[in-house]
Protein backbone atom coordinates (compact mmCIF):
# COMPACT_ATOMS: atom_id res chain seq x y z
CA UNK A 1 0.00 0.00 0.00
CA UNK A 2 1.07 3.54 -0.74
CA UNK A 3 -0.33 6.85 0.56
CA UNK A 4 0.39 9.93 -1.50
CA UNK A 5 -0.98 13.43 -1.92
CA UNK A 6 -2.39 14.50 -5.26
CA UNK A 7 0.48 16.93 -5.88
CA UNK A 8 3.16 14.28 -5.41
CA UNK A 9 1.05 11.81 -7.37
CA UNK A 10 0.94 14.21 -10.33
CA UNK A 11 4.68 14.83 -10.10
CA UNK A 12 5.83 11.20 -9.87
CA UNK A 13 3.15 8.70 -8.90
CA UNK A 14 1.23 8.68 -12.15
CA UNK A 15 4.39 7.66 -13.97
CA UNK A 16 5.00 4.78 -11.58
CA UNK A 17 1.49 3.44 -12.21
CA UNK A 18 2.76 2.67 -15.70
CA UNK A 19 5.34 0.39 -14.08
CA UNK A 20 2.62 -1.25 -12.00
CA UNK A 21 0.53 -1.70 -15.17
CA UNK A 22 3.42 -3.46 -16.87
CA UNK A 23 4.25 -5.89 -14.05
CA UNK A 24 1.26 -6.57 -11.78
CA UNK A 25 0.16 -9.71 -13.66
CA UNK A 26 3.53 -11.28 -12.79
CA UNK A 27 2.93 -10.83 -9.05
CA UNK A 28 1.83 -13.74 -6.88
CA UNK A 29 -0.54 -11.41 -5.02
CA UNK A 30 -1.96 -8.48 -7.03
CA UNK A 31 -3.14 -6.63 -3.90
CA UNK A 32 -1.55 -3.21 -4.31
CA UNK A 33 -3.43 -0.09 -3.21
CA UNK A 34 -2.48 3.51 -3.90
CA UNK A 35 -4.38 5.94 -1.66
CA UNK A 36 -4.37 9.37 -3.29
CA UNK A 37 -5.32 12.18 -0.90
CA UNK A 38 -7.13 14.38 -3.41
CA UNK A 39 -7.51 17.95 -2.17
CA UNK A 40 -6.29 20.08 -5.05
CA UNK A 41 -3.46 21.62 -3.03
CA UNK A 42 0.22 21.07 -2.32
CA UNK A 43 -0.94 20.73 1.27
CA UNK A 44 2.30 19.98 3.10
CA UNK A 45 3.99 22.99 1.53
CA UNK A 46 0.91 25.18 2.07
CA UNK A 47 0.94 24.39 5.76
CA UNK A 48 4.69 24.82 6.03
CA UNK A 49 4.22 28.29 4.52
CA UNK A 50 1.50 29.06 7.07
CA UNK A 51 3.69 27.90 9.95
CA UNK A 52 6.40 30.41 9.03
CA UNK A 53 3.87 33.21 8.64
CA UNK A 54 3.18 33.28 4.91
CA UNK A 55 -0.32 32.81 3.49
CA UNK A 56 -0.91 30.14 0.88
CA UNK A 57 -0.60 31.47 -2.68
CA UNK A 58 -3.06 29.83 -5.03
CA UNK A 59 -0.84 30.41 -8.06
CA UNK A 60 1.86 28.14 -6.66
CA UNK A 61 -0.11 25.78 -4.44
CA UNK A 62 -3.18 24.66 -6.36
CA UNK A 63 -2.93 21.31 -8.15
CA UNK A 64 -4.61 20.64 -11.50
CA UNK A 65 -7.83 18.69 -10.97
CA UNK A 66 -7.56 15.11 -12.18
CA UNK A 67 -9.69 11.96 -12.08
CA UNK A 68 -7.13 9.60 -10.51
CA UNK A 69 -9.55 6.66 -10.36
CA UNK A 70 -10.36 7.22 -14.04
CA UNK A 71 -6.65 7.24 -14.87
CA UNK A 72 -6.24 3.90 -13.09
CA UNK A 73 -9.10 2.52 -15.18
CA UNK A 74 -7.39 3.68 -18.40
CA UNK A 75 -4.38 1.60 -17.37
CA UNK A 76 -6.47 -1.51 -16.73
CA UNK A 77 -6.25 -1.12 -12.97
CA UNK A 78 -9.18 -0.62 -10.60
CA UNK A 79 -10.07 2.97 -9.73
CA UNK A 80 -12.37 3.94 -6.87
CA UNK A 81 -13.46 7.51 -6.08
CA UNK A 82 -14.38 8.34 -2.48
CA UNK A 83 -16.10 11.67 -1.89
CA UNK A 84 -17.86 11.15 1.47
CA UNK A 85 -16.33 9.95 4.76
CA UNK A 86 -19.07 7.37 5.28
CA UNK A 87 -17.95 5.62 2.06
CA UNK A 88 -14.38 5.02 3.18
CA UNK A 89 -14.83 1.69 4.96
CA UNK A 90 -16.79 0.05 2.13
CA UNK A 91 -14.33 1.21 -0.50
CA UNK A 92 -11.34 -0.06 1.55
CA UNK A 93 -13.01 -3.47 1.62
CA UNK A 94 -13.50 -3.33 -2.15
CA UNK A 95 -9.87 -2.33 -2.66
CA UNK A 96 -8.52 -5.22 -0.59
CA UNK A 97 -10.83 -7.68 -2.38
CA UNK A 98 -9.87 -6.51 -5.88
CA UNK A 99 -8.19 -8.85 -8.34
CA UNK A 100 -5.81 -6.14 -9.51
CA UNK A 101 -4.03 -3.03 -8.18
CA UNK A 102 -6.35 -0.24 -7.03
CA UNK A 103 -6.16 3.54 -6.90
CA UNK A 104 -8.35 4.95 -4.13
CA UNK A 105 -9.03 8.56 -5.12
CA UNK A 106 -10.10 9.98 -1.74
CA UNK A 107 -11.30 13.58 -1.78
CA UNK A 108 -10.14 15.43 1.34
CA UNK A 109 -10.22 18.95 2.75
CA UNK A 110 -6.99 20.91 2.16
CA UNK A 111 -7.75 23.13 5.13
CA UNK A 112 -7.47 20.43 7.78
CA UNK A 113 -4.12 21.06 9.45
CA UNK A 114 -1.55 18.26 9.20
CA UNK A 115 0.14 19.73 12.25
CA UNK A 116 1.82 17.54 14.84
CA UNK A 117 0.16 17.16 18.24
CA UNK A 118 2.62 19.65 19.74
CA UNK A 119 3.81 22.72 17.87
CA UNK A 120 6.42 25.20 18.97
CA UNK A 121 5.68 28.76 19.98
CA UNK A 122 7.38 30.01 16.78
CA UNK A 123 5.19 27.71 14.63
CA UNK A 124 2.04 28.93 16.39
CA UNK A 125 3.19 32.54 16.02
CA UNK A 126 3.86 32.03 12.30
CA UNK A 127 0.48 30.38 11.83
CA UNK A 128 -1.33 33.30 13.50
CA UNK A 129 0.72 35.76 11.47
CA UNK A 130 -0.45 33.98 8.31
CA UNK A 131 -4.07 34.51 9.21
CA UNK A 132 -3.46 38.22 9.75
CA UNK A 133 -1.94 38.49 6.27
CA UNK A 134 -5.08 37.14 4.60
CA UNK A 135 -4.70 33.47 3.74
CA UNK A 136 -7.27 32.67 1.00
CA UNK A 137 -8.76 29.82 3.06
CA UNK A 138 -8.64 31.68 6.37
CA UNK A 139 -12.11 30.81 7.71
CA UNK A 140 -11.81 27.10 6.81
CA UNK A 141 -8.31 26.98 8.31
CA UNK A 142 -9.52 28.49 11.59
CA UNK A 143 -12.60 26.25 11.73
CA UNK A 144 -10.67 23.04 10.99
CA UNK A 145 -7.81 23.95 13.33
CA UNK A 146 -10.30 24.50 16.15
CA UNK A 147 -11.99 21.20 15.32
CA UNK A 148 -8.62 19.37 15.39
CA UNK A 149 -7.69 20.97 18.72
CA UNK A 150 -11.07 20.06 20.21
CA UNK A 151 -10.68 16.46 19.04
CA UNK A 152 -7.24 16.27 20.69
CA UNK A 153 -8.57 17.72 23.94
CA UNK A 154 -11.54 15.35 23.87
CA UNK A 155 -9.26 12.36 23.29
CA UNK A 156 -7.01 13.41 26.18
CA UNK A 157 -10.01 13.91 28.49
CA UNK A 158 -11.46 10.55 27.49
CA UNK A 159 -8.11 8.86 28.09
CA UNK A 160 -7.81 10.54 31.51
CA UNK A 161 -11.32 9.44 32.50
CA UNK A 162 -10.74 5.90 31.24
CA UNK A 163 -7.41 5.75 33.05
CA UNK A 164 -8.98 7.03 36.26
CA UNK A 165 -11.83 4.49 36.04
CA UNK A 166 -9.40 1.58 35.64
CA UNK A 167 -7.19 2.56 38.57
CA UNK A 168 -9.96 2.88 41.16
CA UNK A 169 -11.13 -0.22 43.07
Amino acid sequence: MCTIGDGAFQMLGMNELLTVKRHWREWENPCFIVLVLHNGDLTQVSWEMREVGDPRYDTSQLVEDMDYAGYAGLLGLRGITVKRPEEVEDFWEQAFAADRPVVLDVHTDPNVPPLPAHISFDEAKGFLSTLLKGDPAESAVIRNSARAMAAQLFAKAKDAVTHDDTTQP
